[in-house]
């Protein structure tokens, strides 16, 4: 049992006036679970490898189904409930996590009848869709996860990002709803107007000092291309700080906020973004913005946006393939120091020491026009950044990590990458890209030991995993399938849990011959044979699964694209 939980315990024994503070300690209250994305229950204390190989749906668990729908969003839980929107119907789901009326939705918003009288928002029954153009991979719905926040106009309330269908068919808010009631609240200032190219897409609000913050992305990938933008909406009314929006980009766009920011301990934000024009489908410029925080992991002043006080940027602007951010960044204290880290859609993953004061900047890693940041580390290891050469694109290197104790839990390109040309544009030269690979990385090791293990998924490529003591939960994937084909759902034990299953070289085989076998092929290259872990429990569950599971009370929570919501139970 963790210590929180002791003290928990202890002081419901005591008769602690704490009491009712402690039944929070084991909910999963945002993307990534809190405002650092580290996808990490350091309060589960009920799921060890005995009872994760028992979860279920089918006795002690229980589905939903949303009809005709699709989950994009990854599940938030709070209050015995789970909270979830819908990326195609539109509709936002409060659903009994557990109790007798498990698996059953508590309430629905838009209601299936409107409010009488109307509420704050002017509710009505029309579904949260973009009612122009197709809303881009995130759908057309609600792909935001939502965020919890006891500081919402004397409620407690779940914010998400979604379209407003009563506003020009569909400007982009937040919208903040009661938890136990879905009584609409405040709905935000207009962030994505129809009338321009953004929308809210993955993004979800992370919560600090009194705001939500949220970006926007291009509502049409990159047709055209939009400027990303992230805003801060006060929590008490719904209306906009003054201080944002922070651009991440100059005229004449670029650079959208795909994800969620993450929060330092010290209160600052860790954004990623996007693309540029430069080399944008279809081009829109060939010239370099002033400003230019595309394809980038920047960590912004709260105070002020505008005081960026350090920028990674991997690949110089004039190579922009489409290998930016995706992915949300995660942050996290280690033994080295506290680190924000990320994959781009490279395959690449950074981690950056998050510093006090600023900005800083290293001209080792800079180039005419931008003091940017180096990295604490790269995995695969580089000589040196950025890179000034093609062979960096938009492979697909989407999903944010997990982290737990020096640990990351990411999926990642690995050294197969390396066999990448510098003349191969797009950067998917044939079998070297496995997206179905997951990666336990030592964020403090050195480049020859960063490797703790690897595991292969069955499918085309991994979800977003999460993590509790030493066990890994994550799904397969198939990007952009919403049919019902099965999808494999894993609990996979770290080596320091269960033995390993086998090894691997830290250099693994992959299709097209690329990697090295274990043994004396592995060690001759100056490689090493790395554990892979042992599955505790996988089956089957409905659709693909791109987001993180929610690890909440000794169950586990799963969205998939088909329209299903799992609660696995032991």
């Amino acid at each position: 049992m963790s210590v929180p939980g002791k003290l928990c315990c202890l002081s419901m024994l005591a008769g602690s006036l704490l009491l009712a503070g402690c039944k929070h300690h084991h909910e999963w209250k945002a993307y990534g679970r809190d405002s650092s994305h580290s996808a990490h229950q350091p309060d589960e204390d009920k799921l060890d490898p005995t009872t994760a190989k028992t979860l279920n749906y089918t006795t002690t668990g229980w589905q939903f189904q949303s009809p005709g729908g699709s989950f994009v969003a990854s599940p938030t839980v709070f209050d015995d409930t789970v909270y979830i929107g819908d990326g195609v119907t539109g509709i936002f789901f409060a659903v009994y996590a557990r109790g007798p009326n498990q698996g059953k939705v508590r309430w629905q918003y838009p209601p299936t009848v409107a409010p009488s009288p109307a509420d704050a928002c002017s509710t009505t029954t029309a579904p949260l869709v973009l009612g122009v153009g197709s809303g881009n991979p995130s759908g057309p719905g609600i792909a935001s996860s939502a965020a919890i926040s006891d500081d919402v106009a004397g409620h407690t309330a779940v914010i998400f990002g979604a379209p407003d269908p009563n506003s020009n068919s569909g400007d982009g808010r937040l919208w903040a709803l009661d938890v136990h009631t879905g009584q609409c609240l405040w709905k935000s200032a207009i962030i994505a107007p129809t009338s321009g190219t953004a929308k809210i897409g993955y993004s979800s609000p992370a919560i600090a000092h009194g705001r939500a913050y949220v970006g926007v992305a291009a509502r049409t990938p990159d047709a055209p291309i939009t400027t990303g933008q992230l805003f801060a909406i006060k929590l008490s009314d719904g209306s906009l700080d003054p201080a944002f929006p922070f651009s991440a980009s100059g005229a004449p766009a670029g650079g959208g906020i795909w994800s969620s920011p993450a929060i330092t301990p010290g209160g600052n934000l860790i954004v990623t973004t996007g693309n540029s024009c430069v080399n944008s489908d279809p081009d829109c410029s060939a010239s370099v913005p002033t400003t230019d925080y595309t394809m980038s992991m920047v960590k912004l002043d709260w105070h002020n946006p505008n005081n960026v006080l350090w920028q990674l940027q991997a690949v110089d602007i004039h190579y922009d393939n489409d290998p930016d951010f995706a992915s949300s960044p995660m942050v996290a204290k280690t033994r080295c120091g506290t680190l924000a880290m990320g994959v781009q859609k490279d395959g690449y993953v950074h981690a950056v020491h998050v510093r006090h004061g600023g900005p800083h900047s290293n001209p080792a890693c800079s180039y005419a026009g931008h003091n940017l940041e180096c990295p604490r580390w790269t995995f695969p290891p580089v000589p040196s950044l950025p890179f000034q050469t093609d062979g960096h694109g938009d492979t697909r290197f989407i999903r944010a990590g997990a982290f737990d104790r020096d640990r990351v839990y990411i999926t990642s390109g690995g050294y197969n990458l390396t066999e990448i040309a510098p003349t191969d544009v797009y950067g998917d030269g044939p079998g070297r890209i496995n997206l179905n690979r997951l990666y336990s990385l030592d964020a403090c090791g050195s480049d020859d030991d960063r490797i703790r293990w690897i595991f292969d998924l069955t499918g085309d490529a991994a979800g977003a995993p999460s993590v509790a003591h030493g066990l890994i939960y994550v799904g397969a994937d198939t990007e952009g399938d919403t049919s019902p084909t099965p999808h494999n759902f894993y609990v996979l034990a770290d080596p320091d849990v269960l033995p390993p299953a086998g090894s691997a070289c830290s250099y693994p085989l992959g299709p097209a011959g690329s990697g090295l076998p274990v043994g004396p092929a592995c060690t001759g290259a100056g490689f090493k044979a790395v554990p892979v872990p042992q599955i505790v429990v996988q089956f089957p569950l409905t659709g693909a699964m791109p987001g993180h599971p929610a690890i909440a009370e000794g169950r586990v929570f799963v969205a998939t694209t088909a329209g299903y919501l799992y609660g696995l139970a032991p």
